[in-house]
């Protein structure tokens, strides 16, 4: 796609105003608004039919490629803290749901070069990674399977130790554990925490985790087996001391992560992963979050999330109040390549202008607007009709 947009709203009264969002190669694009008559692409159809509308937002602009960056992840406040310490002990409950993904992590400070850590799958094997060294547990994970995963570095021995534990299933009782020794006196680093993902050196975030996370814990010390058995079983001996500790189950209606250890390295959720999901405790005794919270303390993450691409507005324009309502859409072309950015055009509020009123579910729209039924050849097994993927989801697709 060699231009691509989007709208900062669905639907727009006439008197209002709607800004559009455009990425192009080369810079200058064309854009001209369409009344859309027939939008589906189905040769079994009528095919697409559209009506020119002149307005004064048609013409040539001045364009510039802007990047997707999808994939969900938290980003946690960091401290002086965990930026001073050195020992270290993680511990969390994870249900990968892409563990054939490369590398995707769980848990990471800094870039992993000098200073910081990454706490990773990495082939589906857990892997504590520290700059140039790195350790392994042999077990890979499986897709659907809650794990209970620690990882603790003494950083006056260099002694790294990893537990994978998994909690039922065909894997219950395969338990993978891993020790060696690291360089010692390592340091976390400065910056901040980041949740489903990591930083890379450049600054760019990525590597992102593919599933459920539920209870993350940090400490500033090396805790032995049984404190981790302890946090594990949700046992009374469980220590209380973790320098952070996230409760997913906090705040479910909110882009807020709670650090309900009380020392304030409380998170923001970037790309809008899925919150109210079933944890690792869940019982199956209620079936709404809102009923039993505790039992929904879970994230569900995806390396194609994306809320906002955040690109730079590139022209508004202001509805006519004369302009009839309907389905309409800005028609971009740079060259060869085109796209089209839909919206809709509302009676203005109170003042009915026809005698039908049409109701377009614009919520099952956005639910559906990227849903991936078909291959790029357009194959399907049911009995829907084979529709091809177009240059619109192909960009989304690579992209993401």
């Amino acid at each position: 796609m060699k231009v691509v947009g989007y709208a900062d709203k669905l639907s727009v009264e006439p008197g209002a105003a709607i800004t559009f969002m455009v990425s192009s190669e080369p810079g200058r694009f064309s854009a001209r608004l369409v009344r859309l008559i027939h939008g589906d692409t189905n040769p079994a159809g009528p095919g697409y039919k559209d009506v020119a509308v002149a307005s004064t937002l048609d013409g040539e602009y001045d364009g510039a490629l802007q990047e997707l960056r999808p994939g969900s992840y938290i980003r946690a406040t960091g401290s002086a803290e965990f930026d001073a310490a050195r020992d270290l002990t993680l511990q969390m409950w994870i249900c990968p749901t892409l563990p054939e993904k490369p590398v995707q992590t769980i848990i990471a400070k800094g870039n992993g070069d000098d200073d910081g850590f990454a706490l990773r799958l990495e082939e589906g094997r857990l892997t504590l990674r520290m700059g140039s060294a790195a350790i392994s547990v042999e077990q890979t994970v499986r897709a659907g399977q809650w794990y209970c995963v620690s990882a603790v570095y003494d950083s006056a021995s260099g002694v790294a130790r990893l537990a994978l534990e998994p909690s039922w299933g065909m894997t219950a009782g395969l338990d993978s554990h891993a020790s060696a020794t690291m360089p010692a006196g390592r340091a976390w680093g400065p910056g901040d925490l980041l949740i489903a993902a990591e930083t890379s050196a450049g600054g760019d975030v990525g590597n992102f985790y593919n599933g459920k996370i539920d209870a993350p814990k940090a400490f500033t010390r090396v805790l032995d087996d049984d404190e981790l058995a302890a946090i594990r079983d949700d046992a009374a001996s469980a220590p209380t001391d973790a320098s952070a500790a996230w409760d997913f189950s906090q705040g479910i209606s909110t882009w807020s992560v709670v650090d309900a250890s009380g020392n304030g390295h409380h998170g923001e959720v970037v790309n809008k992963p899925t919150r109210g999901v079933t944890g690792r405790n869940w019982s199956g005794r209620e079936l709404s979050w809102k009923h039993a919270p505790e039992e929904y303390g879970a994230i569900h993450f995806h390396d194609d999330d994306l809320s906002d691409a955040g690109w730079s507005p590139s022209f508004e324009w202001t509805v006519p109040s004369d302009l009839r309502s309907g389905v309409y859409a800005v028609h971009l072309t740079a060259g060869e390549h085109e796209d089209y950015v839909p919206f809709f055009v509302v009676p203005a509020l109170g003042r009915p202008s026809a005698k039908t009123a049409i109701l377009l579910p614009v919520f099952s729209y956005l639910a559906y607007g990227n849903e991936q039924m078909l291959g790029p050849t357009g194959a399907y097994s049911g009995a829907l009709p084979h529709y091809p993927w177009q240059a619109q989801d192909k960009y989304v697709v690579e992209t993401g």
